[in-house]
């Protein structure tokens, strides 16, 4: 499929002359209802598409989509008695492409050349696959995007020869990157008024992937095979036993296997000076924030082994602690007024207003996190008992009311806004195909987007967390206890919840003692 690809070289069959196939193609036009000016005009293009053909020793049988784009590449030097101005050198226009591509396909209908017989029935698959989109809610527009690059793509694969089950990454590539000559009566002209068509891959990735499914092809997006790191049963242990969720366990084991690749390989060999050394050369210009990941995640191992036996259970205490000044810096936090601008912010008259808006109420109102959030299911509302089931940190579940606003934007967007599809998560996305938030990622965006709307700070305030530390201060600030305030945030520990009480600073100073000057008497 390079575009330097010398055909074969093979004389035209002796059977037939080209006068008479070439009589017979004007019969054939004629018979499509062309005009007399048609024919004729096609017909200057075939003849000296024949001419070449001719001239190269290329047989009939030997035509394919290099051979075309050889003949449309060609500085034309070819002796053509009817004609004296008969140069197709650039494919640069419908008129140049359409008459030598309609003639090839006239060849492969009368069995003159080899042609793949499954272009109509993988046609009739992208008429499926556009349906299915259709019924997923994907606009107009883009469903011609997905017509248009599927139908060149297939086009391609017809023109080169390239079965569909064949269908790889490198053909891909070469599709995307293929000077295009393509064009095929009724389906597709892959030059229009001078300019090259120019597609997206992301446009075809949706049609390959539904083939995929099919069976039709290969999973060329499959994700590679996560290397076998030694971390397995780590993972398993951390799932089971301490209830780690998947995104900790991620972090754990990558840093894990970076920072002791051969104890994971033999866990036999862990000792202090061992683990020392490790923790020096990664830490070495580590922030305290990283140094603290670290830590952590190697205490987690170190317990793991020793619950299997396979390091003593002091060794956990090789790992040194990372020093820093306990609730040094006060959380980050809206004012109520912030907070109410950053709702009002979302546009209740649309569909994406309508899910940020409770999506902003959510993390404002009842401080959840956004993980929390993106995991939130249909089943987890009792609206008859106006509670909401939260299963947070360690996967402890907890129910805490629902408040009526908070209620109300969730049931308009529940009723009239989401899309109905069989999924139980209840935040969607909004443009087609309509699938939950992957991750706290879509959630935290949301909110990034409100506060900007509402004229916040972006150099402070960037994330969801901010409102969950918002709903707390704030309630200290209206008098709530600490434990009022823990039992909201479902802090484990009262000693979490103490970080807030360094926020009222009206308090802290009613409870300052004055300074003791000690003058001299």
């Amino acid at each position: 499929m390079s575009s330097t690809t010398t055909p074969a070289a093979r004389p035209l069959p002796d059977s037939e002359t080209s006068f008479e196939i070439f009589g017979e193609y004007r019969d054939h036009l004629r018979g499509l209802g062309f005009t007399e000016g048609s024919v004729t005009g096609h017909g200057r293009f075939v003849r000296h598409f024949m001419a070449w053909l001719d001239a190269n020793s290329i047989g009939l049988d030997s035509i394919d989509g290099d051979v075309v784009r050889w003949f449309f590449r060609h500085d034309c030097e070819c002796d053509l008695p009817f004609a004296k101005t008969t140069t197709v050198t650039r494919a640069d226009s419908n008129y140049s492409v359409g008459p030598v591509t309609r003639f090839v396909r006239f060849l492969e209908g009368t069995g003159r050349t080899f042609s793949l017989t499954e272009l109509e029935q993988n046609l009739g698959l992208l008429d499926q696959f556009l349906q299915l989109s259709r019924e997923d809610g994907y606009s107009y527009r883009a469903l011609n995007r997905f017509r248009a690059t599927s139908r060149h793509f297939l086009v391609w694969l017809h023109h080169f020869r390239v079965p569909l089950g064949k269908v790889d990454n490198p053909t891909l590539e070469g599709f995307f990157q293929h000077d295009c000559c393509c064009g095929l009566p009724g389906i597709y002209t892959g030059w229009r008024k001078k300019r090259r068509v120019v597609y997206q891959p992301s446009d075809l990735t949706r049609f390959m992937k539904f083939l995929t499914r099919r069976g039709e092809i290969s999973d060329i997006f499959a994700s590679p095979a996560a290397p076998d790191d030694g971390l397995e049963e780590f993972r398993v242990w951390l799932r089971q036993y301490r209830n780690i969720g998947d995104k900790t366990i991620r972090d754990y084991t990558r840093i894990i296997a970076s920072l002791l690749p051969d104890v994971v390989e033999n866990p036999d060999g862990c000792d202090v000076t061992r683990i020392r050394e490790a923790l020096m050369e990664k830490l070495e210009s580590a922030s305290i924030r990283r140094a603290k990941r670290v830590t952590s995640s190697l205490r987690m191992y170190l317990r793991f082994l020793a619950s299997t036996g396979r390091c003593p259970g002091t060794l956990v205490d090789a790992v040194p602690t990372v020093p820093e000044w306990r609730q040094a810096t006060l959380p980050r936090y809206l004012t109520p007024e912030q907070i109410e601008r950053a709702i009002a912010s979302c546009d209740p008259t649309t569909t994406v207003g309508v899910r940020d808006r409770a999506i902003v109420l959510l993390l404002a109102r009842l401080g959840l996190r956004a993980g929390e959030v993106s995991g939130l299911r249909l089943g987890d509302i009792d609206w008859e008992n106006a509670l909401i089931r939260i299963c947070g940190k360690s996967r402890r579940e907890a129910a805490i009311p629902l408040p009526q606003d908070v209620g109300d934007a969730l049931l308009d967007y529940i009723v009239n806004v989401r899309p109905r599809i069989d999924e139980e998560e209840v935040f969607l996305t909004v443009l087609a195909p309509h699938r939950p938030f992957k991750e706290s990622g879509g959630v935290s965006y949301v909110a990034r987007v409100a506060l900007e709307r509402a004229g916040v700070d972006r150099a402070r305030f960037r994330g969801a967390h901010v409102f969950r530390h918002s709903a707390a201060t704030n309630l200290l600030r209206a008098g709530a206890s600490l434990r009022l305030v823990g039992s909201l945030l479902r802090h484990e520990s009262l000693k979490t919840t103490e970080l807030y009480a360094k926020v009222d600073a009206n308090m802290l100073q009613e409870l300052a003692q004055p300074w003791i000057r000690g003058d001299a008497q």
